[in-house]
């Protein structure tokens, strides 16, 4: 949510007062780099919430044997 909610704030204001507000070229950078840290952001989240998540790593990383299995 703290990824995307500036990017879709600016597409609202942008789409409604287009004619009169001007978004710098600095904002609209850094609403796209937030939505791309989103996808970065994202495994480390699931790998600390998630217990399935957690044991799904850990099999498949056994069976590309890159660790040992408990």
């Amino acid at each position: 949510m703290i990824c995307f909610t500036p990017y879709y704030i600016l597409v609202i204001v942008s789409w409604i007062a287009h004619n009169y507000f001007d978004v710098g070229d600095w904002l609209n950078r850094l609403c796209a780099m937030l939505l791309y840290s989103n996808s970065i952001i994202n495994p480390f989240i699931y790998a600390a919430k998630y217990r399935e998540f957690q044991t799904g790593a850990r099999r498949l990383l056994a069976k590309m044997k890159l660790i040992q299995q408990q």
